[in-house]
């Protein structure tokens, strides 16, 4: 299995230094996609300093951070060097999800989602995804680690995203997320078998 990610740092909102000039929706809904990410795993992460450890022992740092559109903050924790992705293309990537550390719900720190726990790598569109990972994913290479911050508003909104087989309930309604990514493949055509 590819590099996983155990990179994320704590944090609830952007600050106001970091918000984008024009939060504009591009898409016109300012409502979250359905996405292919669900909540699930149990696992506790710890969050860290703008750094983290990988599964490997490498030490990653945040090497470029801006926030772009909606509030959404993107990091590069490692470089690629591959194909980059573009909002049509069908991507097959390492994932890590977890609450923000902050004290506004009872799940702060935790994973809700784990390639690595799942042991299958995701595999969506970009456009299937919620619009978080629609602003932050495009133009990342492959090889690539980010770390994408994201608002509630651009995740999965005011309701969140409610799930019965998951003992903590899935995503609270008005959740902030970070999600780690690592992105093994660009797929133009969306048919193609994966690596």
């Amino acid at each position: 299995m590819s590099l996983l990610l155990a990179a994320f740092a704590g944090g609830c909102r952007t600050a106001p230094s970091e918000s984008p000039g024009s939060p504009a929706d591009q898409q016109g809904t300012g409502k979250p996609t359905s996405a292919t990410i669900m909540p699930q795993g149990t696992a506790d992460a710890r969050p860290s300093d703008r750094s983290g450890t990988g599964p490997f022992g490498e030490r990653l740092r945040v090497q470029r951070r801006w926030a772009a559109l909606d509030g959404v903050v993107v990091e590069v924790l490692r470089e690629g060097d591959g194909q980059p992705a573009s909002l049509p293309d069908t991507i097959v990537a390492e994932v890590l999800g977890v609450f923000p550390d902050c004290a506004e719900h009872d799940r702060a720190g935790r994973v809700f989602y784990s390639t690595a726990q799942s042991q299958q790598r995701l595999r969506s569109p970009v456009t299937g995804l919620i619009r978080g990972w629609q602003i932050g994913v495009p133009g990342m290479r492959v090889g690539e680690i980010r770390r994408l911050r994201i608002p509630w508003e651009v995740a999965y909104g005011e309701d969140g995203r409610p799930d019965e087989n998951d003992p903590r309930g899935g995503i609270p309604p008005k959740a902030d997320l970070i999600f780690t990514i690592e992105l093994v493949e660009v797929l133009r055509d969306p048919t193609a078998t994966p690596r």
